[in-house]
């Protein structure tokens, strides 16, 4: 029996869809420093670019953790913006492998906070 098109076009947008979710989930962007429980791997760098934008942290931002969550980061924390003029600069970010992904409320952490990318 042969399946209508758009049986097909459903199944294949459901694929990709569910794989673009998958490819949007990165690294959690964490307040405090000191992870005990994580590995550290490095620091990863960000820039926004030559554009002048007034977003530039945003757009570094995505850039560094892009690059960590390369590595095998699942946390990240800032360590410094360093502005380059009006509205564009890099951003440097301490990369993180925590066992078991953490949960998004660190364990042990009351006063923590995390906010995800």
């Amino acid at each position: 029996m042969k399946r209508p098109f758009w049986i097909w076009a459903i199944v294949v947008l459901a694929v990709f869809l569910s794989v673009r979710a998958t490819m949007a989930i990165g690294p959690v962007e964490v307040v405090s420093t000191g992870l005990p429980w994580c590995e550290s791997i490095g620091h990863f760098e960000g820039s926004s670019g030559y554009g002048k934008n007034p977003g530039w942290r945003s757009i570094a931002d995505t850039y560094a953790i892009q690059r960590a969550a390369r590595a095998g980061a699942t946390h990240v924390h800032v360590l410094k913006y360093l502005e380059r003029g009006s509205f564009n600069g890099e951003v440097v970010m301490e990369a993180y492998r925590c066992q078991n992904n953490l949960p998004q409320r660190l364990a042990g952490s009351e006063n923590s906070e995390v906010k995800t990318q």
